[in-house]
């Protein structure tokens, strides 16, 4: 609040505005200037806007680019951990598929085996 005074009768503001992006912005003030001897309402609620252009400034696009990289990366190394977490669940299904086979041969061949021994009686195989 700034009082208004007859030898003075105009007021100053002034705000230090920072956009977060470049482009086109629109800035709304409103004020309202009240008479302090009687509290009345001079001008209720009297809107302002202004339209600026904001540039971009280096800081601003190489943030940008940053972030970028780091989405990349973070996407990328996702991708990498979902190939290998396919490649692992393939790498051991493909195993205990190799094991189980490996276990049914060596019990068919011990299986032989003693069918062998059952048919010739001399012990010789």
């Amino acid at each position: 609040m700034q009082p208004l005074r007859p030898e003075r009768p105009e007021a100053f503001w002034e705000w230090r505005v920072i956009a977060d992006e470049p482009g086109m912005h629109r800035l709304s003030i409103v004020a309202s200037v009240i008479d302090p001897d009687g509290g009345e309402v001079v001008i209720e609620n009297r809107q302002v806007e202004l339209r600026l252009h904001v540039e971009g400034t280096v800081g601003y696009y190489a943030g940008r680019a940053w972030n970028g990289l780091m989405a990349f990366v973070m996407n990328a190394q996702g991708l990498v951990a979902g190939i290998a977490a396919v490649a692992s669940v393939l790498a051991g299904t493909w195993l205990t598929r190799r094991r189980r086979a490996r276990s049914r041969r060596a019990l068919e061949v011990e299986s032989e085996g003693a069918a062998g021994r059952d048919r010739d009686r001399s012990g010789y195989l």
